[in-house]
C-alpha cells in the first residue's frame, strides 16, 4: 500500500501533460463513475483516496481498479489481464489525462514520461 500511495503522490505533484487517446477497457469494475461501498479509504498527506477493488487484488484478477479524489472525481484507471498491469489512464487535476502501456510488467515506449514502472500496480 505505501508503494501505491507514494505514486499517488508522485502523481499529484507531476507537471508534464500528456494528450490521451485511448478510450477505457469493458470489464469488470471498469464502467464505475463513483467510489462504491466498500472502497478502500487511504489519507495521504491530508488527502483522503478511495480504491475500488480494494487491494490487494487477487493474483490473476481482470478488470480494473479506480482511484478517486476526495470529492470523488476519478483520478485514474487501471486495466489488469490476468493479475498484470496493462494500461493506466490518469486524470489529475488541472492537467491534461496521460496514459501508461505495460507489456509483462515492462512499460512500454508510447506511455508517457510521467509513468511509473508496472510495478507499483499491484
Amino acid at each position: 500500500m505505501r508503494s501505491y500511495a507514494i505514486f499517488t503522490v508522485l502523481l499529484l505533484v507531476s507537471h508534464v501533460a500528456f494528450a490521451s487517446a485511448t478510450k477505457e477497457p469493458h470489464g469488470k469494475n471498469c464502467r464505475i463513475a463513483k467510489p462504491p461501498a466498500g472502497a478502500e479509504t487511504t489519507a495521504v498527506r491530508g488527502m483522503t483516496f478511495f480504491t475500488y477493488p480494494p487491494r490487494p487484488l487477487a493474483e490473476n484478477y481482470s478488470g480494473c481498479q479506480s482511484v478517486w479524489l476526495e470529492d470523488k472525481r476519478k483520478l485514474s484507471v487501471a486495466y489488469f489481464e490476468s493479475g498484470d498491469v496493462t494500461w493506466v489512464r490518469v486524470r489529475e487535476p488541472k492537467n491534461k489525462p496521460y496514459e501508461c502501456f505495460y507489456a509483462k510488467g515492462v512499460l512500454k515506449e508510447r506511455s508517457s514520461p510521467r509513468c511509473p514502472l508496472a510495478k507499483g500496480w499491484r
